[in-house]
């Protein structure tokens, strides 16, 4: 299994007596009780298909985003792009029964972790790294790129962050 298959397995816990539970909004709600496998592979499919393309397209669209200075404009598509995957995801959960209890924290972290691989969870340090470089170059060589310059900060500094403690949670 690749790395887009964990993390759409990871949205998916069985219980003991066998049930399926869906938690598609992660620690935000309360998941979906899943009997029918075709729903569950509709679902699973869903999800893999969004992490395979939206990770690498969210990626280069911050990066363009940031470097065009476009400012708050830039974040009209994401917002359009956010309620239609928003709208998709609650076509496929229409008529679920809602699951008793949330995800908890620790548990999503653990397969956050578990489902990236460490090449993966290096490179978001690596890019942190380089991120906040690039805010670092900015400030000195075009100041008039606020904007840009603390998108790559902030990009660097979650990347940064959010890389250094996944890798920790993994060991």
């Amino acid at each position: 299994m690749g790395m887009f298959d964990n993390m759409a397995k990871a949205l998916f816990k069985e219980k003991e007596d066998g049930t399926t539970i869906y938690f598609g909004n992660g620690l935000l709600k309360e998941g979906y009780i899943v009997t029918d496998p075709e729903q569950k592979e509709k679902l699973y499919k869903f999800h893999k298909n969004l992490f395979k393309y939206m990770v690498p397209f969210g990626i280069v669209y911050s990066l363009l985003w940031g470097l065009s200075g476009a400012g708050l404009l830039g974040f009209v598509p994401v917002l359009i792009v956010s309620i239609l995957i928003y709208l998709k995801q609650k076509s496929l959960t229409k008529g679920l029964p809602r699951a008793n209890g949330k995800l908890s924290a620790t548990q999503t972290r653990e397969t956050i972790a578990k489902s990236l691989p460490r090449w993966f969870i290096l490179l978001m340090i690596i890019n942190g790294v380089l991120g906040i470089m690039m805010a670092i170059f900015l400030h000195f060589a075009a100041s008039d790129l606020k904007f840009t310059m603390g998108v790559f900060f902030v990009m660097g500094l979650m990347l940064l962050i959010g890389g250094i403690y996944l890798n920790r949670v993994r060991t």
